[in-house]
C-alpha cells in the first residue's frame, strides 16, 4: 500500500519521526498510536506533520471519529484502516468518508 513505507508504532517511536520524514526515498508512514493510547483524533499534529513532509499516511480510524479525522487529514495519500462489525456498517462508514472528501466539507489548515 505504501511505497517504501515504514511502520511507526507507539508514542515511544515518535522520537524517530523526524529522521524518517527526512528520508527522501521513504514513501509513507503507517502510524500506529499503540494500544491503550488515544485514537486517531488525538494525533492531529503527528498526521499533519507526516503529510506536510509529503509522505503517505496509514492510520487506524474508529468509525465514530471519521468526520473529525477527515477534517484534518488531506485525502491525497491517506489510507484509513476502519474496523466495523459488519458489511452494512462498513458501507455506511464509507459513505461518510466519501461525503467528507467529495462534498467539500474538508477544511484542512496544514
Amino acid at each position: 500500500m505504501l511505497n517504501r513505507g515504514r511502520h511507526l508504532d507507539g508514542v515511544g517511536a515518535l522520537r524517530h519521526l523526524d529522521t524518517l520524514l527526512n528520508m527522501e526515498k521513504l514513501g509513507g508512514i503507517q502510524w500506529g498510536y499503540g494500544e491503550g493510547q488515544p485514537t486517531a483524533r488525538a494525533w492531529k499534529d503527528v498526521v499533519q506533520k507526516i503529510q506536510r513532509a509529503g509522505k503517505n499516511l496509514q492510520i487506524n480510524v474508529m468509525p465514530d471519529e471519521v468526520e473529525e479525522v477527515c477534517s484534518f487529514v488531506r485525502p491525497e495519500g491517506a489510507h484509513f484502516c476502519i474496523w466495523t462489525p459488519d458489511e452494512d456498517t462498513a458501507k455506511s462508514v464509507l459513505k461518510r468518508v466519501e461525503k467528507c472528501y467529495l462534498k467539500g466539507s474538508v477544511n484542512i489548515g496544514l
